[in-house]
């Protein structure tokens, strides 16, 4: 049959999040405002001094590689009903997308993407109740951005989660969000936007399970090199098999904290 049963393989969207940038080098740097003056009041003919406190610096994101090897056989290539080097291409594609998802969350830096659950000087908040969310928790959580950040903020959280938050009643038993049903508008909480994650904590004491902010200020993704596949038939060819490999080159980061915020089970 020229048909593959395949279970779905779920993964986190954050490439559609994040802002996405190309580069041919090995690191990208941001210039970044470290430090601001404070302006003063004068007199109309009063002497003026430097405002110091203005300072700047740079943001490094280095270029990380994944790498996925599959081994076929000649005797399989050739009674396949359908096209398997093809197939191999989109299962690579599929599971590197799993990976840089997986990464952009909760990646620890090293030889891969720093996640935002990892980064140093985000906005935190508890959620109200120590396993659980509780509305309060959801509403300190995106007040813990400022304005203009909330202005785009989005909200990341996995389907368990929000199962938890749609079952979340006031005192008269009516149910506090309702995902929007008008053709156009996406699924909001308080107002705002939300996206499932599969790769975001579940519930639970001390999990980090939801996330707010402006993720296009937040983060960015660096693209070095899309996915290369080799076709080796020569390292193999003695076992029967054909060889490929893929790789693809890539880094991101959270490169300004402050647009973001992130809420721990916690009372």
């Amino acid at each position: 049959v020229a048909e593959l049963i395949k279970d779905i393989v779920e993964f986190s969207p954050m490439r559609k999040l994040v802002t996405v940038r190309r580069t041919s080098q090995r690191q990208v740097q941001f210039p970044k405002r470290t430090g601001v003056f404070t302006a003063s009041w004068v007199g109309e003919i009063e002497s003026r001094s430097e405002n110091t406190g203005l300072t700047f610096g740079l943001e490094d994101v280095p270029i990380h590689e994944q790498a996925a090897e599959s081994y076929v056989s000649f005797a399989n290539i050739d009674d396949s009903e359908f096209d398997l080097a093809a197939l191999l291409r989109s299962e690579f594609a599929e599971q590197f997308g799993v990976a840089e998802g997986i990464a952009l969350i909760s990646g620890n830096g090293v030889k891969k993407p720093q996640g935002f659950l990892n980064a140093a000087s985000t906005n935190s908040v508890n959620s109200g109740a120590a396993t659980t969310v509780t509305a309060d928790g959801i509403i300190s959580l995106k007040y813990a951005v400022k304005t203009v950040y909330a202005q785009n903020g989005t909200y990341l959280l996995n389907r368990g989660t929000l199962e938890a938050i749609r079952k979340l009643k006031d005192g008269n038993g009516n149910w506090v969000w309702q995902p929007g049903l008008a053709v156009g508008r996406p699924n909001t909480l308080d107002g705002d936007p939300y996206v499932e994650c599969p790769d975001m904590p579940a519930l639970g004491a001390g999990n980090k399970s939801m996330a707010y902010g402006d993720w296009r200020r937040a983060m960015v993704l660096i693209d070095r090199m899309d996915i290369s596949l080799l076709v080796d038939p020569y390292t193999r060819a003695g076992s029967g098999q054909m060889k490929y490999v893929a790789r693809k080159r890539l880094g991101g980061q959270v490169v300004l904290p402050q647009a973001v915020a992130i809420m721990t089970c916690s009372a």
